[in-house]
């Protein structure tokens, strides 16, 4: 049987207050190394792409291009990571994340929290990009920005919460075997 202490001044049951820490303090590193290892990932195959070009333009006899092509394009990446998932993603999960932890929603509830969250991020940056870029009207220029979100960061946003959610169960795993080792005599005892 697990033990059922109680911190000291809350009298809320350290059993339960370590299972929501443990839950809630895997999301920011669980999505910090998704971002890293995203832009890395990117990284590598910028690099490849770049080394590819390079044989051909010295096998072709041809022009070897500008040599700030290839930082320019480790920095460009490097702020698509940061901006993306640090400033779009990031936000829009944690506040799906939250607003279903406070409703007790299932986890798949937040999906179009995240997509409508990841909208009002970022559908005023689109449209001020594009207010600056083409000049439209304001009611042009929500639609087009809209529907810009739509089909070309809507599709990354999901897929950012999928790359990142999926990772849970393993997560889950580490949880529950730690809170077993705690709360119980033995590590495959414990009650769920």
């Amino acid at each position: 049987m697990p033990v059922r202490a109680t911190l000291p001044c809350t009298g809320m049951n350290a059993y339960l207050f370590l299972k929501s820490l443990l839950t809630t303090a895997t999301f920011l590193p669980r999505h910090l190394f998704f971002i890293a290892t995203g832009t890395l990932f990117a990284w590598v195959v910028w690099t490849a792409l770049y080394l590819f070009l390079l044989a051909i333009a010295l096998l072709g006899h041809g022009q070897l291009g500008d040599p700030l092509a290839y930082p320019t394009g480790l920095l460009v990446i490097l702020a698509t990571g940061l901006i993306g998932g640090g400033g779009i993603g990031l936000p829009a999960c944690a506040f799906g994340y939250w607003t279903c932890r406070s409703y007790r929603w299932p986890k798949a509830a937040a999906i179009p929290v995240v997509l409508l969250a990841g909208a009002l991020e970022a559908t005023p940056v689109i449209a001020g990009l594009f207010r600056v870029k083409a000049g439209l009207p304001l009611v042009d220029l929500a639609i087009w920005s809209f529907f810009t979100y739509l089909w070309a960061i809507a599709p990354l946003l999901g897929l950012y919460w999928w790359l990142t959610e999926s990772p849970r169960p393993i997560f889950e795993g580490l949880r529950r075997r730690i809170l077993r080792k705690y709360f119980t005599g033995s590590p495959g005892n414990a009650e769920e």
